[in-house]
């Protein structure tokens, strides 16, 4: 919901992410406080009781705490340890532990003697119908654009790349540049992010490149001609300031295995100043469009492959290091850097950068897992 107003979801999602696992902590004060205040064993907010009208209003609190401790416990705690389906899907309990919540408050006596206590109520109640009305629009895919599979082709190991045009002419997506858009196959179809690879501003046709990982995208991997997708508005800021930043010289992209998608673009169209790429692959193999990149860009392009023993003329070895950005890329503090992959890959580079005595400010990421 939050992109239907801001495009930079990143950040919405890492203050998100700060407050669902912190700010939660003070909602499991208010049943410790109910408990010391009215004087009662330690169990009385855990364990149901529907004696009374008023213990049965209280008993839905007990189950949206129940619900809370199920999300903060599973995101907090077991996140690293879970699938991303299994975790996605007990977080959608956070749909039923509001309105449990809010349906357990009237019967207090603070609600009933308190104006603003009241006020609040009804705020938070009218907030979150809004909210699920706008995240109707979304399951009803009122805000999505129909395109059209025209052609899919595998371009590297578990790599697939898939070009669409819209449904209908009228209708179409306009990204920009290193933006991506959310994806579904149909109504009961799960919503993944991907980055635009390709965008025609005149035919307004698309292409994503798609690396097989799990169900959904082996479902998306299998798309005929003809097949239909349905795309979100485009968001994210990762290369928003990159024809912004005149003063330096061309940009440097590092990329990661699929991490080279926001960049394909604008190097395939050749579109602002020169820009030099280091490409971080396992192997040959893994790399995406590796010759089109390397014809577009010459000697431009550095390709690094962990534990390819080939031997090729312009290729390093090992990872991407302060050695090899040092003697590949001229006067390296006076660059801009965009680096997509892998974040434990990022945090790596962004530490030899460091090294090097390029400034914070001048590293720009983009973290392609959700």
């Amino acid at each position: 919901v939050a992109t239907i107003f801001f495009d930079d979801e990143a950040t919405l999602l890492r203050v998100h992410t700060w407050l669902g696992k912190y700010g939660t902590l003070l909602i499991f004060l208010h049943p410790i406080f109910i408990t010391i205040g009215f004087g009662e064993s330690w169990l009385y907010s855990l364990i149901p009781n529907i004696s009374s009208s008023y213990e049965f209003n209280v008993t839905l609190g007990r189950i949206a705490i129940y619900g809370l401790l199920i999300v903060w416990v599973s995101s907090a705690i077991l996140r690293s340890r879970m699938s991303y389906r299994v975790w996605r899907y007990l977080h959608y309990l956070s749909y039923a532990i509001i309105p449990f919540a809010l349906l357990h408050i009237p019967v207090g006596s603070i609600y009933a003697e308190s104006a603003p206590a009241r006020l609040y109520f009804w705020m938070v109640a009218i907030g979150f119908m809004i909210f699920l009305l706008l995240k109707l629009r979304d399951i009803l895919m009122i805000d999505r654009t129909k395109y059209m599979v025209e052609n899919l082709r595998q371009v590297s190991e578990h790599v697939y790349f898939i070009e669409m045009t819209p449904s209908n002419p009228n209708d179409y997506c306009t990204p920009q540049l290193g933006q991506y858009v959310y994806a579904r196959l149909g109504f009961l179809s799960e919503s993944h992010p991907f980055s635009v690879a390709l965008y025609n501003s005149k035919t307004h046709k698309l292409s994503l490149a798609v690396k097989v990982y799990g169900r959904f995208t082996r479902a998306f991997a299998a798309l005929k001609t003809g097949d239909f997708v349905w795309l979100t508005s485009p968001t994210g800021v990762f290369m928003r300031q990159l024809d912004a930043v005149n003063a330096r010289p061309a940009p440097v992209f590092i990329a990661g295995g699929i991490g080279i998608v926001p960049f394909i673009g604008r190097i395939m169209n050749r579109s602002g100043p020169d820009a030099q790429l280091i490409y971080a692959n396992q192997a040959p193999m893994n790399a995406v469009f590796e010759h089109q990149l390397a014809s577009a860009l010459g000697d431009r392009m550095i390709s690094v492959y962990s534990r390819s023993t080939e031997q090729e003329n312009t290729a390093e070895h090992g990872h991407v290091t302060a050695a090899v950005i040092a003697r590949h890329v001229k006067n390296v503090t006076q660059h801009e850097y965009y680096m997509c992959g892998p974040a434990p890959m990022m945090s790596f580079v962004a530490g030899q950068l460091h090294e090097l005595g390029v400034e914070q400010s001048q590293i720009h990421q983009e973290d392609f897992t959700f």
